[in-house]
């Protein structure tokens, strides 16, 4: 549920191949979710900017975004979330399965990471 679904990923193709072929000079890519997701993909299709717009209200959040597309405003914020390429380079990562005890005493996870989870690792 983090990644692109297929559809998405057909989209993405013909816009690499629009601007391969001269009919798209930059490609731009607004995510318009309020979850974080795996980017992995913008290198994969030649996205020049991606930007995060996160859930923009319908009478004045896409004038705004308007204003960022065309340099009237600055997108100088700062985010609170990471968007990592994968969700398999955090160290917790690791440590996720189905780890059991031997005794059917439930299952388990070991917490190894320390402060290095999340933002603070990357």
């Amino acid at each position: 549920m983090l990644e692109l679904t297929k559809n998405e990923r057909d989209l993405m193709a013909l816009v690499k191949e629009y601007k391969e072929n001269g009919t798209f000079k930059k490609v731009i890519v607004l995510l318009n979710t309020s979850n974080v997701m795996e980017v992995d993909w913008l290198d994969e299709y030649g996205v020049d900017a991606c930007m995060w717009i996160g859930g923009p209200s319908r009478n004045t959040g896409f004038r705004g975004v308007a204003d960022l597309l065309t340099g009237a405003s600055n997108p100088s914020g700062r985010l609170t979330d990471t968007y990592a390429t994968s969700s398999f380079s955090a160290p917790a990562m690791q440590n996720f399965g189905d780890f059991s005890y031997s005794n059917g005493g439930g299952n388990y996870v070991i917490y190894t990471e320390g402060i290095y989870v999340g933002y603070r690792y990357y």
